[in-house]
């Protein structure tokens, strides 16, 4: 999983003849957020809560891979999740 990790981040920034591909590098990082990978499910929550590489924002799906990734040990979802304090669980 870490080749698809690798992957991911090669087209999110591109490199070389590679242009930025957002589409693809969503895939990639899915596919390797799905094994359980801390840096792939904080990226993946990202670009959910940015709407990159996806048909549009979804911050529920955001937040959910974002705070999967907290627990899974991401410094970076941490960061992420700042946004998100108090939307969730607020009382109606």
């Amino acid at each position: 999983s870490r080749g698809a990790l690798d992957l991911g981040g090669i087209f999110y920034n591109g490199c070389g003849s590679i242009a930025p591909d957002m589409g693809q590098a969503f895939k990639f990082f899915l596919f390797t957020a799905k094994y359980g990978d801390a840096t792939a499910q904080s990226n993946v929550g990202a670009m959910l809560k940015h709407g990159q590489g996806v048909a549009a924002i979804d911050r529920t799906k955001a937040y959910a891979w974002l705070r999967l990734a907290q627990e899974n040990g991401s410094e970076q979802a941490v960061a992420n999740l700042q946004d998100f304090k108090g939307m969730f669980n607020k009382k109606h």
